[in-house]
C-alpha cells in the first residue's frame, strides 16, 4: 500500500485519521466504543463518504472522516463521523460544531433530492453518529451537549435540543478495558497510552502490539500494514532522536514475516522527511534573495505567497507539489492564484 507523505510529516495531527481509513480499523473503534451500535451495522460494506456530499472548506476545518456503514440486517445506513482533538483543553462549543456540520450534510442532502427526477421518493435523511477522539492532557466530561453553555431553569431545559456525541478520551481510557480487548486497535492505543513512558514499560507494549498484528487473518492484510506504519510513526514523532533506531530495530526483531517490510517503511520515512526538508530549505534559500531585493527573490517569494495560499486551502502541501511549483514559470504564478481561489483541490489545478 502507498503512504500519504503528509501523515508522515504532519502525524501529530493526522495520525490518528489515517488510521481509520482503513475501515476495519474503524470497526473495530466503534465496537470498543459501543459494542450494541457496532452488532448493528455492517463494516464489510463501510465506505467513505463521497466528499462531493460535503462542502469542500467543511470537509477540511471540522470533519476529518465520513463512512457511510449500511444496517446489518435492516435497510438503510447511518453516516458516522470522526473528528481527532488533540488540543491542550477540552473545547465546550465542540457540539455546536459538530451540529452545524450535520445541518449542513442534511441540507445538501435536501439539494440533491431537489435535484432528482420526479416522481421522487419521500426525502429521507441519513441519520449522523458523531465520535470524537480527544487526545488532549485534560479530563473531558464525555457529555459533549448544549446545555453546557446555556443558563437553564428547569423548566426550559425540554427545550434544548437533544444531542448525543460518543466521546473517546485516550487519557482516560482504562489500560484494563483495552487489555481485555482482542483487537488490534486496542494494542495500537495500549501503546499510544504509553509512548512517552519510560522504555521499560513502552519496550515490552511494543513487541506485543507486533506479535499480535502478525497473527492477523490474511484478509487483514492491509490492516496490518497500516498498523504496523502507525507504530513506527508513534515511536519516529513521540521519542527523542537517540531512542529512534533501537525502537525501530526492536519493532523489526518482533515481527517474522514483516521484518523486513518494517525496515522498509522506516527508510520510506525518513526519505520522505529529507526530501521535505532539503525542498523547503531551497524555497527558504531563495526567500533570503527576495530579502536582500534580488529580482529573482521576489519572484521566488510570490510562488511562497502562492504556496501559502494552496497551504491555507489544502493543508499541508505535498513535497512533489512543493517542487512543482517552484519549477514553474513566474508568468504563471498569478494566473494560478486566481484559480487556486476557486479549485476545490490540488488536482483541479494541475498539481
Amino acid at each position: 500500500m502507498e503512504f500519504d507523505e503528509r501523515v508522515i510529516r504532519d502525524f501529530n495531527d493526522r495520525g490518528l485519521i489515517w488510521l481509520f481509513e482503513s475501515p476495519s480499523i474503524f470497526g473495530d473503534l466503534v465496537k470498543l466504543l459501543s459494542a450494541e451500535l457496532a452488532a448493528k451495522l455492517d463494516f464489510s460494506r463501510a465506505e467513505r463518504i463521497n466528499r462531493s456530499l460535503v462542502p469542500d472548506t467543511l470537509y477540511k476545518q471540522e470533519a476529518d472522516l465520513i463512512y457511510q456503514i449500511p444496517y446489518l440486517k435492516e435497510k438503510g445506513e447511518v453516516l458516522v463521523t470522526l473528528i481527532s482533538e488533540n488540543q491542550s483543553r477540552p473545547d465546550r462549543q465542540m457540539w455546536l460544531r459538530y451540529l452545524s456540520y450535520e445541518v449542513r450534510i442534511w441540507e445538501q442532502q435536501k439539494r440533491l433530492w431537489e435535484d432528482s427526477p420526479s416522481p421522487r421518493p419521500p426525502l429521507k435523511l441519513t441519520p449522523i453518529i458523531p465520535i470524537l477522539i480527544y487526545t488532549g492532557g485534560r479530563a473531558w466530561n464525555p457529555k459533549i451537549h448544549p446545555s453546557d453553555v446555556m443558563d437553564l431553569l428547569p423548566d426550559i431545559q425540554e427545550f434544548v435540543p437533544q444531542y448525543k456525541t460518543i466521546v473517546l478520551n485516550l487519557r482516560k481510557i482504562s489500560a484494563s478495558i483495552l487489555e481485555l480487548s482482542d483487537s488490534n486497535l486496542a494494542r495500537l492505543f495500549l501503546v499510544l497510552k504509553s509512548v512517552e513512558a519510560p522504555l521499560e514499560t513502552l519496550t515490552p507494549l511494543l513487541t506485543d502490539a507486533v506479535r499480535a498484528l502478525e497473527m492477523s487473518p490474511l484478509e487483514k492484510d492491509g490492516e496490518c500494514i497500516r498498523a504496523l506504519h502507525f507504530l513506527l510513526l508513534l515511536v519516529r514523532h513521540k521519542r527523542s532522536v537517540d531512542e529512534r533506531e533501537p525502537l525501530f530495530e526492536q519493532i523489526a526483531q518482533a515481527g517474522t514475516t514483516r521484518r523486513e517490510e518494517i525496515k522498509n517503511m522506516v527508510r520510506t520515512d525518513a526519505q520522505v522527511l529529507m526530501e521535505q526538508g532539503a525542498i523547503r530549505g531551497k524555497a527558504e534559500g531563495k526567500m533570503e534573495g527576495k530579502m536582500e531585493g534580488k529580482v529573482e527573490g521576489k519572484a521566488e517569494g510570490r510562488k511562497q505567497m502562492f504556496l501559502a495560499l494552496l497551504d491555507s486551502r489544502f493543508g499541508t502541501v505535498p513535497a512533489e507539489t512543493l517542487k512543482r511549483v517552484l519549477e514553474l514559470p513566474d508568468s504563471l504564478i498569478d494566473p494560478l492564484f486566481k484559480e487556486a481561489l476557486n479549485a476545490s483541490s490540488l488536482l483541479e489545478l494541475g498539481l
